[in-house]
């Protein structure tokens, strides 16, 4: 679904480039997103990043971050994003601590690819409404840590022990 709401939000914005990073489990998932890019031309428009160590190059140079999980217990990419301002578009899942607090983010309902295209194409013309949602992402994120210190902390730990190698 991110292909398709990236295809459609590339029909309509002319300066755009989406970068798609993450790996599919298997190479045929590798392959199935390099074939859609071919499939439709958007060489240079959608870029495949694959797996990456270092996601904050991309969170530095990113106007608007796309999350099309239906379903997310503690979803890093969002905490990223919020930590770099960066605003979000993504599926509804509005059990989500993160969430609770309505701010940095714009969601739709769960599959509508078409309503995800259509905010994504208006906040990317909407720069006082993306500063406005930046803004509340970062101050929801330090809301969050600050509310939050023992969560925090155990995450911290769990980062570092994985960072370590311990098992």
């Amino acid at each position: 679904e991110a292909l398709e709401i990236f295809r459609m939000v590339c029909l309509v914005e002319q300066n755009v480039i989406c970068h798609m990073v993450g790996k599919g489990v298997l190479e045929a998932d590798a392959q199935y997103v390099k074939n859609f890019i071919a499939r439709y031309n958007l060489q240079g428009r959608i870029i495949y990043e694959g797996f990456s160590l270092t996601p904050e190059k991309f969170l530095k140079i990113a106007d608007i971050q796309l999350i099309t999980s239906t379903f997310e217990c503690f979803p890093m990419s969002l905490v990223e994003a919020k930590t770099y301002a960066v605003p979000t578009v993504l599926y509804e899942l509005p059990y989500l601590e993160l969430l609770k607090d309505k701010r940095g983010y714009i969601s739709v309902p769960r599959h509508d690819v078409a309503g995800a295209a259509k905010v994504i194409c208006e906040l990317l013309r909407d720069d006082e409404r993306r500063e406005q949602l930046a803004r509340e992402a970062k101050s929801s994120i330090n809301d969050f840590m600050a509310s939050n210190p023992t969560h925090i902390e155990g995450w911290l730990k769990l980062i570092r022990s994985l960072e370590n190698g311990d098992s």
